[in-house]
């Protein structure tokens, strides 16, 4: 829709330069000539089907990938991967930097083939680049970058006919479905079409509001004590008002053109529909539970570290008189020091299979990445924090190391989703009780990633471990 145009209708930069050569331009590599090129090589066509094949003919009481999981079922219900060869795709995109020093980044789009073993799915070789959307900056209306992707992955979902397999040496029909998508908040946001987290429709599992407090919007479970009545909410977390599928598609067929790209209807529509996402078009992508909680950025770079924010008096400070305040939930500064000093005398005796050497937190902290993180909370805090933060605090925050150790398994029983379940609801529910008080002047503890801590067990159950639509995976991060 924007193939004519000389300038961006959203920010009026020129498509061109003076020498009428265009500044920056998408590239795209298209995906059914290499699916192709797979199954006409015999080994490679054997493991796109038997994989699949094995776990569909071994049934198992919870989720190993995710072929055992409920939207798979609820696919294969409705007539998709009818045969064995059928590919599954997730598709995974995210802003990256370029250079260490600078502000330019590009938006890698990559396919993950799930038909493939866990220990090569993710490996580089396996991983498709189907596009690049140039920056600097983030873009305002990723769907038409992902048009062409979108309408290649409609042309596969239908079938590719004379496409011959070096395995069983015959030609057959072709096809590829796109199930999952993963990327962070800000990303998901703009694939989906909503919103996002910082609306009062902030959530995109269910219908939970958030409130307006001191100019933002906080997304307690329950409203400070003294708000309106007219406006007042006491959410069970246990049953949540989830978001349907057909809702989300009769919103934006309703009240969206499909070419459309309005930034004045952000959160205007039920459910913050904001645009109409390129992925409405394809049969198996399910509105939310195709876009699942992605660990890695609702964890690791978001939970840990506002917890631990918390403990080191950094995230609140509400005495305006005392600028020095510092809350009575967190560790003393010197306790910290003792606590740095303890992870840098453990060097010599960490596993290097643990990943990235240990670092001082009371010192780097702040340049703590994902990996760094997810080490302290599976393997370190439990120890370091223990008799060091408060009683209540600290068997609170065990719940959440249980639950997320639970989470990363590669293979997880009905059993233990259950438990991740009941062990968050614990957490968020007595987060809110410990930190938040429903104390207006501490709403802001209310952040829409501990709300969304709620959903990990539905998007466990729905597309497979967590490892299945973690972005660390196909970013290249040894993180999780």
């Amino acid at each position: 829709m924007y193939a004519d145009l000389a300038n961006c209708p959203l920010c009026n930069e020129p498509r061109y330069d003076k020498k009428n050569i265009t500044i920056r331009t998408f590239d795209l590599i298209p995906i059914t000539h290499r699916l192709r090129l797979q199954f006409a090589n015999p080994a490679r066509a054997k493991a796109l089907r038997d994989y699949p094949k094995f776990l569909q003919e071994n049934p198992w009481d919870g989720v190993r990938d995710y072929w055992d999981g409920e939207l798979h079922k609820e696919h294969k219900n409705k007539g998709f991967f009818a045969d064995h060869r059928d590919i599954a795709l997730g598709l995974s995109t995210d802003g990256l930097q370029l250079f260490a020093v600078g502000t330019d980044s590009v938006w890698p789009i990559l396919l993950v083939n799930l038909n493939l073993k866990p220990e090569e799915r993710f490996k580089k070789h396996n991983l498709l680049l189907c596009g690049i959307i140039p920056g600097p900056n983030n873009p305002k209306d990723i769907h038409s970058f992902l048009r062409p992707i979108v309408e290649e992955l409609k042309a596969l979902a239908t079938g590719i006919e004379n496409v011959y397999d070096a395995y069983t040496k015959e030609i057959f029909t072709m096809r590829a479905h796109l199930v999952l998508v993963n990327a962070d908040l800000p990303a998901m946001a703009k694939t989906m079409g909503i919103s996002g987290h910082g609306s009062y429709n902030h959530c995109r599992f269910c219908e939970v509001q958030g409130i307006h407090s001191s100019n933002h919007i906080y997304c307690p479970l329950r409203t400070p004590e003294g708000w309106p009545e007219d406006m007042a909410f006491d959410h069970n977390p246990a049953h949540l008002p989830l978001r349907d599928n057909a809702t989300y598609r009769r919103i934006a067929a309703e009240t969206l053109r499909h070419e459309a790209f309005n930034p004045q209807a952000r959160g205007r529509c039920e459910y913050g529909v904001a645009q109409y996402s390129m992925f409405y078009q394809l049969d198996t992508i399910d509105f939310p539970r195709s876009f699942p909680n992605d660990v890695m950025h609702l964890i690791f770079q978001n939970v840990v570290p506002n917890l631990f924010r918390w403990w080191s008096g950094e995230f609140l400070k509400i005495d305006e008189d005392n600028p020095d305040y510092v809350d009575e939930l967190a560790i003393p500064k010197p306790i910290w020091g003792d606590i740095g000093r303890d992870m840098e005398r453990s060097l010599r005796s960490i596993p290097s299979s643990y990943g990235k050497s240990l670092r001082n937190i009371h010192k780097y902290n702040r340049s703590f990445k994902a990996e760094e993180w997810s080490n302290f909370l599976l393997h370190y805090s439990s120890v370091l924090l223990h008799d060091r933060l408060r009683g209540d605090l600290f068997k609170h925050y065990s719940k959440l190391v249980a639950a997320i150790d639970l989470a990363i398994d590669y293979e997880i029983g009905i059993e233990n989703i259950c438990c991740i379940k009941s062990l968050l609801i614990d957490f968020v529910s007595e987060y809110e009780e410990l930190y938040y008080r429903y104390d207006e002047l501490r709403v802001f503890a209310c952040l829409p990633t501990f709300h969304l801590l709620l959903h990990l067990h539905e998007s466990i159950s729905d597309c497979g471990p967590a490892w299945v639509f973690c972005s660390s995976h196909a970013n290249g991060c040894a993180g999780c």
